[in-house]
């Protein structure tokens, strides 16, 4: 029987995990390193007097690509996680006692919108559309394949969808295109925050951050987000990946340019 190739991976947060089984197969034997006591990387937990928090991550956007990912391997990824719907996402809330909460139930998110300004149920519609079609540019052409440089992502993402993409506007200027409450601009923009930046500043591609969200809803693992990393876990072990914890890496192994092994310390 023909001896398999051996793969490293070093680290065991949600990316090492997701690895392991898609490289474990027939020619290839899986191991991999993590430095810590624990696996999941920033997507951890701490236990205190009988209660569990994350130290990371809390909530799990876009859904789908783990039932992608799961369904590579002929499984179902929620007989792996189990998933608990958060809705309303955010309630969003004013100095003057406004109010206005986000849903991924579209008829529930245009009747809270059309409080502020009933001609915004129009722009709501029309502003999901546009952001679908960044949105689906993105993950079809952009966040799917490696751009090492600008030049690559210019090809990648086609020069002829430039413009489509809302790379000449701001984030907070490509939003208020679809509505006349200046509330609802200042809810959806905020979502900035998740790349640290201002959406006076990011460019209006970033628009479809807060359509991801209305779109496919905001998700929590039953058990806090290491609901997810233990789903990971048990695909690896399935899929015969080694696992080392408190297994820090002192070097790598390299000869002819080539990584050949590693030297734990």
């Amino acid at each position: 029987m023909k001896k398999k190739s051996k793969i490293i991976i070093i680290g065991g947060g949600i990316g090492g995990l997701s690895l392991g089984p898609l490289l474990s197969n027939d020619s290839f034997e899986v191991e991999i390193f993590e430095s810590e006591p624990t696996l999941g990387g920033r997507a951890n937990i701490i236990k205190e007097e009988g209660f569990t928090f994350d130290t990371g991550p809390s909530l799990l956007n876009y859904p789908w690509v783990y039932e992608e990912y799961f369904s590579n391997f002929g499984k179902n990824f929620y007989d792996y996680v189990d998933l608990i719907k958060v809705d309303p996402a955010v309630n969003f809330v004013w100095r003057d006692k406004t109010n206005l909460q986000l849903s991924s139930d579209i008829n529930k998110l245009s009747d809270e919108i059309s409080k502020f300004c009933p001609n915004d149920r129009n722009g709501l519609i029309e502003f999901l559309k546009s952001s679908q079609k960044k949105y689906d540019l993105a993950f079809k052409n952009i966040v799917t394949k490696n751009s090492s440089n600008v030049f690559s992502w210019l090809i990648n993402a086609g020069i002829t969808n430039l413009l489509s993409l809302g790379l000449t506007n701001s984030m907070y200027n490509e939003i208020s295109n679809f509505f006349e409450e200046n509330k609802v601009v200042e809810a959806l923009s905020s979502y900035s925050m998740y790349l640290g930046d201002s959406p006076y500043k990011l460019p209006g591609f970033f628009s479809i951050l807060p359509y991801g969200e209305l779109q496919y809803g905001l998700w929590m693992p039953k058990g806090g987000m290491y609901g997810l990393v233990e789903g990971l876990i048990k695909l690896n072990q399935e899929k015969d990946v080694k696992i080392n914890t408190s297994s820090k890496i002192k070097k790598i192994i390299v000869e002819k340019k080539s990584a050949i092994g590693v030297i734990l310390e």
